[in-house]
């Protein structure tokens, strides 16, 4: 399925409402950060959402890559980063977050 550049898609409602329901994730680990997205590439069932932040010094870049249903449903959710020293300090901040769950 051809993939639609973000500036030609037409359908950005449906783009948006994908977007609302992935939001809370990036929140907890960007929450005192610039997260923002700055690209998007959508097909019928899929879509792929670049962004960027700054945490702790460190500048991230990464796509989130989603497919969902025919319900409308997300199938499929992948999120791919870089730099290396950015996965290593989002590892580490997951596992401090699943640490303080696994306390409280």
């Amino acid at each position: 399925m051809p993939v639609s550049s973000h500036r030609s898609f037409t359908r950005r409602s449906t783009t948006r409402r994908r977007r609302s329901l992935i939001s809370p994730p990036p929140a907890t680990f960007f929450s005192n950060s610039n997260f923002r997205y700055v690209g998007e590439w959508t097909g019928d069932n899929s879509a792929v959402l670049e962004f960027e932040a700054v945490l702790d010094g460190i500048s991230i870049n990464g796509v989130d890559i989603i497919k969902w249903n025919a319900a409308g449903a997300i199938s499929n959710f992948k999120v791919m980063v870089r730099p290396l020293k950015a996965i290593d300090l989002l590892h580490r901040k997951m596992a401090e977050i699943l640490a303080r769950g696994r306390t409280t």
